[in-house]
């Protein structure tokens, strides 16, 4: 399996009930491609900077031989991610455990949603687990 310390991942708008997981700079958060480290997240559309941003906790890694056809979406290591989130955090009252578990929830949501997407369940692959819902909204 690559080395999933450094997955290259993108920034979301935070959903109303994931505030806790906003980055205090989310256009200058520090990411490693290729082994260098670059400062500057060049935002995907002008509007994105104008909203509380997180790091979308999936990414993509080619799983087999790096054969493009072939990959899987994975959070890697959520302890890496919950300490990269924790460092650029936009609330500093919120502690690394918080984050841990409010990704988890967030990786929980988008499971259960996507539970009847077989392209998503090969997708994640042994980490598809969606948790029962429990009928509150996630919008915001």
């Amino acid at each position: 399996m690559p080395n999933t310390d450094f997955l290259k991942r993108r920034t979301i708008p935070c959903l109303e009930n994931y505030t806790s997981l906003a980055l205090d700079q989310p256009n200058i958060l520090p990411r490693i491609e290729n082994g260098i480290r670059n400062n500057w997240v060049i935002p995907d559309f002008d509007l994105d900077l104008i909203s509380p941003r997180m790091l979308f906790p999936l990414a993509r890694i080619n799983e087999i031989n790096g054969d493009e056809n072939k990959y899987k979406i994975t959070v890697g290591d959520l302890n890496i991610l919950s300490k990269r989130v924790y460092k650029n955090r936009a609330d500093e009252t919120v502690t690394e455990d918080q984050i841990k578990q409010k990704y988890q929830e967030f990786i929980d949501f988008l499971d259960n949603l996507m539970k009847d997407e077989e392209d998503w369940i090969k997708l994640r692959g042994s980490e598809f687990n969606p948790a029962p819902t429990d009928n509150h909204s996630h919008g915001g």
